[in-house]
């Protein structure tokens, strides 16, 4: 929302979840509302220290993200926002996947903690220098993606929300690469 260049970045919403800019380039007017980051190369994400907002309810939780993914992507899985560090503390991730997964770039959402099944993958390649709204739902018993207002996927699963430390990356997660334009609209 309030994007600043360097330092921090501010969250508009009541939460106050405020954010450091690490290497992302805001391009002013660039997003599909306002504002956005360009998020290019393996160091450049904002960083949101963990607070408790982000398990609001252990039953369920939507992540939505506007991304502009550029169609030279290559390589690994890219993450847009995620609470995941890949390691001891994972509790979700929204991403597009990798170009070695069954749908190359699609939109895929996963809650790491569910007792069943913890992944959803979209089908469509979002790498086309479009603007594009992504969501990732997880309701208590339906795990979903969608783009631009259509469910892609979803499955039946089971468990709750993880509440571990670990900060929340947007445009990133550990050491994962990106090479997006994004407007975020809020989490």
């Amino acid at each position: 929302n309030n994007i600043q260049p360097g330092g921090t970045v501010h969250d508009a919403s009541p939460e106050g979840n405020h954010g450091t800019n690490n290497g992302a380039t805001v391009v002013r007017g660039g997003g599909k509302v306002g504002n956005a980051f360009e998020f290019s190369g393996d160091t450049a994400f904002v960083d949101i220290p963990d607070d408790s907002s982000f398990s609001p309810d252990a039953n369920e939780i939507t992540i939505a993200a506007w991304i502009n993914a550029d169609e030279t992507q290559t390589g690994r899985a890219s993450g847009i926002v995620t609470k995941d560090d890949l390691g001891q503390n994972r509790d979700w991730n929204l991403h597009l996947s990798s170009a070695s997964s069954p749908n190359p770039w699609a939109l895929r959402c996963r809650i790491i903690p569910l007792a069943g099944p913890d992944t959803v993958d979209g089908v469509t390649d979002l790498r086309d220098n479009t603007w594009h709204h992504v969501v990732g739902r997880w309701n208590g018993s339906e795990l979903s993606v969608w783009v631009d207002g259509e469910k892609e996927n979803s499955m039946t699963t089971s468990g709750t929300l993880g509440d571990t430390n670990a900060n929340v990356r947007i445009g990133n997660f550990a050491d994962a690469g990106t090479n997006f334009v994004y407007n975020m609209e809020g989490l």
